[in-house]
């Protein structure tokens, strides 16, 4: 007999979840897909669990309370406005980019449907319009699609500062019901405080994001099932809701964080048009600028290894870079480089992303070489990272200790503690039972015999003169 073909996991997730009329809990949905097909793992609820985390955004998405919800489901009943201009009044005008983050992927323009609020259908034409745009690479066509619906604005009697109300009316079929809502009717309030929890919700959401960055996709339905009565109010659409958040920002269709690392279009554009992608300096009044900021430093990977550093709030990256190179014994022929641990939140596990704030080049210069430590926006227990060499890249981790006055006739920057050395020794010598401190180790001879070749200066010169050495540091 032929042997029966199993459903996939996929597979038996979608038939789960077509058989719902409402959300399900977590676990009631494992017992019933185990019930169908149990993974041959040593923790098989785990292993379903992780294959339903697999599926969001695009079978489903995970509301609160360790709720599931299909995605469709999800998806109809969510509300929002588009706010009409008087040239939109004017030409009849819809923009259908606005109807994007509500849409399945892939979907093609003419299959989206509109209604009228009675469930009527209603007759729109697709329009595109077409403009010159310059970029990097030269001039390019955009389009950009609307709907027509002239003849629903004139019957409603629509004017140019008016809201076109939408509503998901069937996810899988593409379909939206329009309503209009008067200017005069508009509640200001309430329509702020609908936009505030959204734009909460998003945020909270890319706090929690794995990669630091929201995919529309998953993120849209899954902030709409945990707002409260998302068929409520109509906020905003998701683009406008992050773009007056100052905190994100969107970018083809990714939700971000606003001091974020910029992508590599966002850096060539800075680049070709001569201005920085690092932040600006928070403002500080002369007395911040006074203070002294006491800093711990240490190697990343020998935490042993460090350095306490005082440095004044109106000095710079620059002086900062500088006593950090002084303090462990850099070379002064590579970059330097800062960047802010900003805490995420909505984690049990302290986790940080980093914000980039500037780089300092051998010759004191930079696009953060004039920023000022005062303008980092720091307290204490705030973090930085500082990478010396971006080849070698030689991680340090440093944390703001404390915030003083200066003392009279002390001279900023200034290394004011440091590691007690744990000195290692010269292995040539101790092998002739001489004690010497090491201060090199020999990179080729430890290459080749793969361990560390310690020696002191004068086995060096007489065992090593000519080998690739790097200077210990204590």
């Amino acid at each position: 007999m032929p042997k029966t073909e199993l459903p996939t996991y996929s597979e038996i997730i979608e038939q789960l979840l077509a058989d719902l009329d409402g959300p399900i809990g977590v676990n009631e949905l494992i017992d019933r897909f185990l019930e169908i097909r149990v993974p041959k793992t040593k923790n098989p609820r785990s292993s379903v669990r992780s294959k339903l985390s697999e599926e969001k955004g695009r079978l489903l998405v995970f509301g609160c309370d360790d709720l599931i919800y299909p995605l469709w489901m999800a998806y109809e009943g969510i509300r929002f406005r588009v706010r009409l201009t008087k040239k939109m009044r004017y030409k009849g005008l819809l923009p259908l980019e606005d109807f994007r983050p509500y849409l399945p992927a892939h979907t093609k323009l003419d299959e989206i449907k509109f209604i009228d609020q009675d469930g009527t259908a209603l007759d729109v034409h697709l329009m595109t319009i077409t403009r010159k745009v310059k970029s990097l690479l030269g001039e390019y066509d955009q389009d950009t699609n609307y709907i027509l619906l002239k003849s629903w604005f004139k019957q409603k009697k629509a004017k140019g500062n008016d809201h076109v109300l939408v509503t998901v009316h069937n996810y899988d079929r593409k379909i939206f019901r329009l309503e209009l809502e008067p200017h005069k009717h508009l509640d200001q309030a309430l329509l702020e405080s609908r936009n505030q929890q959204l734009a909460e919700i998003f945020f909270d959401l890319l706090e929690q994001s794995r990669y630091e960055r929201l995919f529309s996709y998953e993120s849209v339905p899954t902030a709409y099932v945990r707002l409260p009565e998302k068929n409520g109010y109509p906020p905003d659409t998701v683009s406008k809701i992050i773009a007056d958040d100052p905190r994100m920002y969107m970018s083809d269709g990714d939700i971000r964080y606003s001091d974020g690392a910029p992508n590599m279009i966002e850096r060539m554009i800075a680049d070709v048009q001569g201005y920085s992608t690092t932040p600006p300096p928070q403002k500080f009044t002369m007395t911040e600028g006074k203070q002294v900021y006491r800093f711990k430093a240490a190697l990343k990977y020998r935490k042993g290894l460090w350095r306490k550093i005082e440095i004044q709030g109106n000095q710079t990256l620059a002086d900062f870079n500088r006593i950090l190179m002084s303090a462990f014994d850099h070379d002064w022929d590579h970059m330097g480089g800062f960047w802010k641990l900003v805490p995420r939140g909505g984690t049990k596990k302290k986790r940080y992303r980093e914000v980039d704030i500037g780089s300092v080049n051998p010759l004191g210069e930079g696009d953060g070489a004039d920023m000022p430590i005062a303008g980092l926006g720091l307290e204490v227990g705030s973090r930085l990272k500082y990478v010396y060499d971006f080849g070698d890249w030689i991680e340090h981790e440093i944390t703001l200790e404390d915030i003083t006055l200066p003392e009279k006739g002390d001279d900023y920057p200034q290394i004011v503690a440091q590691n007690k050395p744990r000195y290692k020794y010269c292995q040539v010598c101790k092998e002739n039972a001489e004690k010497a401190i090491a201060t090199w180790i020999c990179i080729e001879c430890s290459s080749r015999e793969q361990r560390d070749v310690l020696v002191c200066e004068a086995c060096l010169e007489e065992h090593h003169p000519e080998h690739y050495v790097n200077e210990m540091m204590y």
